[in-house]
């Protein structure tokens, strides 16, 4: 498979960064579209009902950050004695 873009990955440790971020990024976005789905002049029954399925799958995303929210957020420090002996034995 083909590469389109390469990943961009930035790591927020703020929580009150992360989720204005959030918010400005995807939850505003899809107010925004779900107002000009329900206008009247601008707006169809398709488009309202693609918002919705975004909403549906934006929710489900959010929720799962937040089941795993602390194994994300947390420093886990490992002991490697055991590393440390194979590597030592290895030079």
């Amino acid at each position: 498979m083909k590469q389109v873009l390469p990943p961009h990955i930035t790591s927020v440790s703020n929580e009150r960064l992360y989720d204005a971020l959030y918010y400005t990024t995807t939850e505003l976005p899809l107010l925004i579209m779900e107002k000009i789905a329900k206008s009247p002049y601008f707006g169809n029954q398709r488009q309202l009902e693609k918002v919705k399925n975004f909403q549906r799958l934006t929710n489900k995303m959010k929720a799962m950050q937040t089941i795993f929210y602390h194994f994300m957020n947390q420093e886990f420090i490992y002991k490697t004695d055991v590393n440390d002996m194979i590597w030592s034995k290895l030079s």
